[in-house]
Protein backbone atom coordinates (compact mmCIF):
# COMPACT_ATOMS: atom_id res chain seq x y z
CA UNK A 1 0.00 0.00 0.00
CA UNK A 2 2.81 2.24 -0.11
CA UNK A 3 3.07 3.21 -3.35
CA UNK A 4 -0.76 4.05 -3.35
CA UNK A 5 -0.49 6.14 0.00
CA UNK A 6 2.45 7.83 -1.41
CA UNK A 7 0.08 9.17 -4.56
CA UNK A 8 -2.63 10.11 -2.37
CA UNK A 9 -0.77 11.92 0.08
CA UNK A 10 0.91 14.00 -3.27
CA UNK A 11 -2.74 14.84 -4.13
CA UNK A 12 -3.51 15.81 -0.76
CA UNK A 13 -0.70 17.92 -0.44
CA UNK A 14 -1.63 19.15 -4.05
CA UNK A 15 -5.20 20.54 -3.55
CA UNK A 16 -4.34 21.30 0.35
CA UNK A 17 -7.27 18.95 1.64
CA UNK A 18 -4.72 18.49 5.14
CA UNK A 19 -8.11 17.46 7.13
CA UNK A 20 -8.96 14.45 4.95
CA UNK A 21 -5.50 13.12 5.75
CA UNK A 22 -5.60 13.98 9.47
CA UNK A 23 -8.75 12.32 10.05
CA UNK A 24 -6.88 9.14 8.37
CA UNK A 25 -3.62 9.45 10.49
CA UNK A 26 -5.65 9.47 13.63
CA UNK A 27 -8.03 6.88 12.69
CA UNK A 28 -5.04 4.80 11.69
CA UNK A 29 -2.51 4.98 14.54
CA UNK A 30 -5.47 4.69 17.13
CA UNK A 31 -6.27 1.76 15.38
CA UNK A 32 -3.16 -0.15 14.59
CA UNK A 33 -1.90 0.89 17.85
CA UNK A 34 -4.83 -0.76 20.12
CA UNK A 35 -4.04 -4.07 17.19
CA UNK A 36 -0.43 -3.64 18.12
CA UNK A 37 -0.98 -3.42 22.00
CA UNK A 38 -3.46 -6.70 22.10
CA UNK A 39 -1.01 -8.42 19.87
CA UNK A 40 1.59 -7.72 22.30
CA UNK A 41 -0.79 -9.10 25.01
CA UNK A 42 -1.51 -12.11 23.44
CA UNK A 43 2.36 -13.33 23.39
CA UNK A 44 3.26 -12.12 19.70
CA UNK A 45 6.64 -10.47 20.64
CA UNK A 46 8.16 -8.72 18.12
CA UNK A 47 5.20 -9.83 15.35
CA UNK A 48 3.07 -6.90 17.37
CA UNK A 49 5.27 -4.09 15.65
CA UNK A 50 4.87 -5.82 12.32
CA UNK A 51 1.45 -6.24 12.49
CA UNK A 52 1.32 -2.77 13.74
CA UNK A 53 3.26 -1.72 11.08
CA UNK A 54 1.13 -3.38 8.52
CA UNK A 55 -2.51 -2.55 9.49
CA UNK A 56 -1.20 1.38 9.77
CA UNK A 57 -0.79 1.52 6.46
CA UNK A 58 -3.29 -0.56 5.62
CA UNK A 59 -5.92 1.53 7.27
CA UNK A 60 -4.33 5.03 6.34
CA UNK A 61 -5.12 3.97 2.44
CA UNK A 62 -8.62 2.56 3.02
CA UNK A 63 -9.80 5.97 5.00
CA UNK A 64 -7.74 7.92 2.52
CA UNK A 65 -9.94 5.98 -0.06
CA UNK A 66 -12.89 6.96 1.76
CA UNK A 67 -11.79 10.96 2.15
CA UNK A 68 -9.70 11.62 -0.56
CA UNK A 69 -11.66 11.69 -4.59
CA UNK A 70 -8.59 10.10 -6.40
CA UNK A 71 -8.82 6.53 -7.91
CA UNK A 72 -5.96 4.76 -9.65
CA UNK A 73 -6.80 4.03 -13.36
CA UNK A 74 -5.28 1.23 -15.66
CA UNK A 75 -3.66 3.93 -17.68
CA UNK A 76 -0.11 4.64 -18.68
CA UNK A 77 1.48 7.96 -19.89
CA UNK A 78 5.02 8.25 -20.65
CA UNK A 79 5.34 11.55 -20.87
CA UNK A 80 4.07 12.41 -17.41
CA UNK A 81 6.53 9.76 -16.28
CA UNK A 82 9.02 11.39 -18.24
CA UNK A 83 8.49 14.96 -16.88
CA UNK A 84 8.27 13.66 -13.56
CA UNK A 85 12.11 11.52 -13.77
CA UNK A 86 13.48 14.96 -14.83
CA UNK A 87 11.86 16.52 -11.88
CA UNK A 88 12.64 13.76 -9.38
CA UNK A 89 15.77 11.74 -10.28
CA UNK A 90 17.76 15.26 -8.77
CA UNK A 91 15.78 15.47 -5.89
CA UNK A 92 16.54 11.42 -4.96
CA UNK A 93 20.50 12.28 -5.56
CA UNK A 94 19.87 15.10 -3.53
CA UNK A 95 18.21 13.43 -0.62
CA UNK A 96 21.15 10.46 -0.80
CA UNK A 97 23.71 12.74 -0.21
CA UNK A 98 22.28 14.56 2.65
CA UNK A 99 21.23 11.15 4.40
CA UNK A 100 24.78 9.64 3.93
CA UNK A 101 26.72 12.74 5.06
CA UNK A 102 24.04 13.09 8.18
CA UNK A 103 24.94 9.91 8.96
CA UNK A 104 28.51 10.51 8.45
CA UNK A 105 28.92 12.58 10.99
CA UNK A 106 27.31 10.19 13.61
CA UNK A 107 29.69 7.73 12.41
CA UNK A 108 32.73 9.93 12.57
CA UNK A 109 31.95 10.71 16.15
CA UNK A 110 31.47 7.28 17.22
CA UNK A 111 35.01 6.11 15.51
CA UNK A 112 37.03 9.34 16.90
CA UNK A 113 35.46 9.44 20.39
CA UNK A 114 34.23 7.13 22.51
CA UNK A 115 30.51 5.82 23.01
CA UNK A 116 29.22 7.61 26.03
CA UNK A 117 30.46 10.77 23.73
CA UNK A 118 28.57 9.21 20.82
CA UNK A 119 25.54 8.51 24.05
CA UNK A 120 25.32 12.21 24.72
CA UNK A 121 26.13 13.24 21.51
CA UNK A 122 22.86 11.91 20.61
CA UNK A 123 20.72 12.61 23.24
CA UNK A 124 21.62 16.38 23.31
CA UNK A 125 20.73 16.84 19.86
CA UNK A 126 17.53 14.64 20.23
CA UNK A 127 14.85 17.10 21.37
CA UNK A 128 15.89 20.66 19.28
CA UNK A 129 15.68 17.98 16.17
CA UNK A 130 12.61 16.84 16.74
CA UNK A 131 11.15 19.51 16.98
CA UNK A 132 12.79 21.53 13.92
CA UNK A 133 12.11 18.22 12.13
CA UNK A 134 8.38 18.09 12.81
CA UNK A 135 8.10 21.95 11.90
CA UNK A 136 10.00 21.65 8.95
CA UNK A 137 8.21 18.60 7.94
CA UNK A 138 4.55 20.38 8.36
CA UNK A 139 6.57 23.42 6.26
CA UNK A 140 7.61 21.18 3.39
CA UNK A 141 3.43 19.79 3.10
CA UNK A 142 2.00 23.81 2.99
CA UNK A 143 4.64 25.29 1.47
CA UNK A 144 5.33 23.77 -1.82
CA UNK A 145 1.87 23.30 -3.00
CA UNK A 146 1.23 26.63 -2.33
CA UNK A 147 4.30 28.31 -3.86
CA UNK A 148 4.12 25.85 -6.80
CA UNK A 149 0.26 27.33 -7.62
CA UNK A 150 1.99 30.16 -8.37
CA UNK A 151 5.23 29.27 -9.97
CA UNK A 152 4.31 32.06 -13.11
CA UNK A 153 4.43 34.53 -10.57
CA UNK A 154 7.26 35.49 -9.36
CA UNK A 155 6.83 38.13 -7.58
CA UNK A 156 4.03 36.36 -5.76
CA UNK A 157 5.97 33.36 -4.79
CA UNK A 158 8.63 35.57 -2.90
CA UNK A 159 5.80 37.17 -1.09
CA UNK A 160 4.78 33.70 -0.10
CA UNK A 161 8.48 32.90 0.87
CA UNK A 162 8.96 35.82 3.19
CA UNK A 163 5.70 35.02 4.85
CA UNK A 164 6.80 31.82 5.25
CA UNK A 165 10.61 32.53 6.40
CA UNK A 166 9.50 35.31 9.34
CA UNK A 167 6.45 33.19 10.19
CA UNK A 168 8.51 30.03 10.87
CA UNK A 169 11.89 32.00 12.19
CA UNK A 170 9.16 33.71 14.86
CA UNK A 171 8.14 30.39 15.77
CA UNK A 172 11.10 28.46 16.02
CA UNK A 173 13.83 30.85 17.46
CA UNK A 174 12.58 31.44 20.91
CA UNK A 175 11.89 27.57 20.95
CA UNK A 176 15.71 26.92 20.03
CA UNK A 177 16.62 30.16 22.04
CA UNK A 178 14.40 28.78 25.54
CA UNK A 179 15.72 24.98 25.06
CA UNK A 180 19.14 26.19 25.28
CA UNK A 181 18.56 28.51 28.07
CA UNK A 182 17.31 25.80 30.02
CA UNK A 183 18.99 23.07 29.04
CA UNK A 184 20.13 22.26 32.12
CA UNK A 185 16.83 21.83 33.86
CA UNK A 186 15.71 20.18 31.24
CA UNK A 187 18.12 17.44 30.79
CA UNK A 188 17.51 16.90 34.32
CA UNK A 189 13.57 16.55 34.68
CA UNK A 190 13.40 14.54 31.61
CA UNK A 191 16.37 12.33 31.31
CA UNK A 192 18.44 12.65 34.65
CA UNK A 193 21.53 13.88 36.54
CA UNK A 194 23.30 10.77 34.55
CA UNK A 195 22.87 12.90 31.05
CA UNK A 196 24.29 15.86 31.73
CA UNK A 197 26.98 15.61 30.20
CA UNK A 198 24.34 16.43 26.86
CA UNK A 199 24.06 19.90 28.02
CA UNK A 200 26.39 21.81 25.67
CA UNK A 201 25.62 19.21 22.96
CA UNK A 202 22.08 20.17 23.01
CA UNK A 203 23.15 23.85 23.20
CA UNK A 204 25.15 23.92 20.47
CA UNK A 205 22.67 21.89 18.27
CA UNK A 206 19.96 24.66 19.48
CA UNK A 207 21.81 26.90 16.94
CA UNK A 208 22.52 24.76 14.51
CA UNK A 209 18.41 23.81 13.79
CA UNK A 210 17.52 27.42 14.19
CA UNK A 211 18.44 28.30 10.69
CA UNK A 212 16.45 25.45 9.25
CA UNK A 213 13.31 27.13 8.77
CA UNK A 214 14.88 29.78 6.58
CA UNK A 215 16.69 26.66 4.81
CA UNK A 216 13.56 24.50 4.33
CA UNK A 217 11.77 27.72 2.97
CA UNK A 218 14.52 28.79 0.15
CA UNK A 219 14.65 25.10 -0.91
CA UNK A 220 11.00 24.87 -1.13
CA UNK A 221 10.85 27.63 -3.27
CA UNK A 222 13.33 26.50 -5.48
CA UNK A 223 11.41 23.37 -6.08
CA UNK A 224 8.00 25.40 -6.48
CA UNK A 225 9.99 26.49 -9.44
CA UNK A 226 10.60 23.82 -10.49
CA UNK A 227 14.68 24.48 -10.37
CA UNK A 228 15.42 20.88 -8.93
CA UNK A 229 18.82 21.23 -10.91
CA UNK A 230 19.90 23.88 -8.40
CA UNK A 231 18.77 22.01 -5.61
CA UNK A 232 21.04 19.26 -6.25
CA UNK A 233 23.48 21.89 -7.26
CA UNK A 234 23.21 23.52 -3.73
CA UNK A 235 22.80 19.99 -2.11
CA UNK A 236 26.65 19.01 -3.57
CA UNK A 237 28.17 22.49 -2.06
CA UNK A 238 27.20 22.26 1.17
CA UNK A 239 28.44 18.77 1.46
CA UNK A 240 31.78 19.75 -0.35
CA UNK A 241 31.79 22.66 2.56
CA UNK A 242 30.96 19.99 5.19
CA UNK A 243 33.64 17.71 4.16
CA UNK A 244 35.89 20.17 4.26
CA UNK A 245 34.39 21.52 7.97
CA UNK A 246 34.80 18.30 9.14
CA UNK A 247 38.14 17.55 8.05
CA UNK A 248 39.64 20.73 9.84
CA UNK A 249 38.15 19.56 12.90
CA UNK A 250 38.74 15.75 13.45
CA UNK A 251 41.51 16.41 15.61
CA UNK A 252 39.49 19.24 17.81
CA UNK A 253 37.31 17.71 21.34
CA UNK A 254 34.08 16.80 20.94
CA UNK A 255 32.25 19.51 22.06
CA UNK A 256 34.20 22.29 19.46
CA UNK A 257 33.86 19.19 16.70
CA UNK A 258 29.81 19.56 17.20
CA UNK A 259 30.22 23.70 17.07
CA UNK A 260 32.49 23.75 14.19
CA UNK A 261 29.41 21.37 12.18
CA UNK A 262 26.85 24.08 13.99
CA UNK A 263 28.96 27.13 12.34
CA UNK A 264 29.00 24.94 8.60
CA UNK A 265 24.96 24.70 9.08
CA UNK A 266 25.11 28.76 9.78
CA UNK A 267 26.99 29.53 6.37
CA UNK A 268 24.37 26.99 4.48
CA UNK A 269 21.80 28.87 5.24
CA UNK A 270 23.52 31.67 2.81
CA UNK A 271 24.49 29.00 0.15
CA UNK A 272 20.74 28.14 0.45
CA UNK A 273 19.94 31.57 0.16
CA UNK A 274 21.78 32.52 -2.97
CA UNK A 275 19.58 31.29 -6.20
CA UNK A 276 16.63 33.41 -4.73
CA UNK A 277 18.91 36.34 -5.26
CA UNK A 278 18.41 35.72 -9.57
CA UNK A 279 15.36 33.66 -9.41
CA UNK A 280 13.22 36.14 -7.24
CA UNK A 281 15.05 39.01 -6.34
CA UNK A 282 15.52 37.98 -2.85
CA UNK A 283 18.69 38.78 -1.52
CA UNK A 284 20.68 37.87 1.38
CA UNK A 285 20.39 40.93 3.26
CA UNK A 286 16.54 41.53 2.34
CA UNK A 287 16.11 37.89 3.95
CA UNK A 288 18.56 38.77 7.12
CA UNK A 289 16.51 42.22 7.66
CA UNK A 290 13.16 39.99 7.99
CA UNK A 291 14.92 37.66 10.65
CA UNK A 292 16.25 40.02 12.62
CA UNK A 293 13.79 41.86 15.12
CA UNK A 294 12.97 38.16 15.97
CA UNK A 295 16.66 37.22 16.09
CA UNK A 296 17.07 40.02 18.96
CA UNK A 297 14.09 39.48 20.61
CA UNK A 298 14.77 35.35 21.39
CA UNK A 299 18.23 36.97 22.06
CA UNK A 300 17.20 39.09 24.97
CA UNK A 301 14.59 36.37 26.17
CA UNK A 302 16.90 33.13 25.98
CA UNK A 303 19.50 35.64 28.26
CA UNK A 304 16.61 36.27 30.61
CA UNK A 305 16.05 32.33 31.08
CA UNK A 306 19.42 31.60 31.31
CA UNK A 307 19.58 34.15 34.38
CA UNK A 308 16.93 33.16 35.82
CA UNK A 309 18.28 29.53 36.66
CA UNK A 310 20.56 31.51 39.44
CA UNK A 311 17.27 32.09 41.03
CA UNK A 312 14.94 29.56 40.62
CA UNK A 313 15.25 26.12 41.82
CA UNK A 314 16.66 23.22 39.98
CA UNK A 315 14.43 20.69 38.66
CA UNK A 316 10.50 20.63 37.57
CA UNK A 317 9.81 23.79 39.47
CA UNK A 318 12.62 25.55 37.81
CA UNK A 319 12.17 24.07 34.46
CA UNK A 320 8.26 24.92 34.90
CA UNK A 321 9.12 28.92 35.55
CA UNK A 322 11.40 28.84 33.28
CA UNK A 323 9.03 28.13 30.37
CA UNK A 324 6.73 30.49 31.93
CA UNK A 325 9.13 33.14 31.75
CA UNK A 326 10.12 32.70 28.26
CA UNK A 327 6.51 32.95 27.02
CA UNK A 328 5.86 35.99 28.77
CA UNK A 329 8.87 37.49 27.96
CA UNK A 330 8.94 36.53 24.31
CA UNK A 331 5.06 37.71 23.66
CA UNK A 332 5.69 40.99 26.12
CA UNK A 333 8.74 41.87 24.22
CA UNK A 334 7.00 40.96 20.37
CA UNK A 335 3.90 43.44 21.40
CA UNK A 336 5.76 46.02 22.60
CA UNK A 337 8.33 46.39 20.09
CA UNK A 338 4.69 45.49 17.38
CA UNK A 339 6.65 42.98 15.64
CA UNK A 340 4.88 42.17 12.09
CA UNK A 341 4.89 38.09 12.38
CA UNK A 342 3.26 38.63 15.77
CA UNK A 343 0.52 41.15 14.35
CA UNK A 344 0.18 38.76 11.41
CA UNK A 345 -0.34 35.90 13.90
CA UNK A 346 -2.16 37.36 16.43
CA UNK A 347 -4.48 39.05 13.99
CA UNK A 348 -4.77 35.32 12.53
CA UNK A 349 -6.17 33.56 15.28
CA UNK A 350 -8.01 36.31 16.36
CA UNK A 351 -10.09 36.03 12.91
CA UNK A 352 -10.71 32.39 13.51
CA UNK A 353 -12.21 32.70 16.84
CA UNK A 354 -14.28 35.49 16.26
CA UNK A 355 -15.56 33.48 12.75
CA UNK A 356 -16.13 30.42 15.24
CA UNK A 357 -17.99 32.54 17.63
CA UNK A 358 -20.23 34.38 14.94
CA UNK A 359 -21.30 30.77 13.49
CA UNK A 360 -22.13 29.33 17.16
Amino acid sequence: PGAIISVQNAYVSRTMEFKGLCISTMAAALSSGAVGVAMAWAGFGVWALVGQQVLYYLVLMGVLFITVPWRPAAAFAPERVESMFRFGWKLLCASLVDTLFTNLYGLVVGKIYDENTMGVYSRGEQFPKLIVTNLGTAIQAVMLPALSARQTHPEQVLSLLRRAIKTSVFLVLPMMAGLAAAADNLVLVLLGEKWMDCVPYLQISCLAYAVWPMDIANLQALNAMGRSDVFLKLEIVKKVVGVVILLLSMKCGAVTFIAWKAAGDFLCTFINAWPNQKLLGYSIRQLWRDILPAVLVSAVMGAVVYCSCFLLPAGFLGLGGQVMLGVAVYLFLSWILRLESFSYLWNLVWDKLSGRISEQ
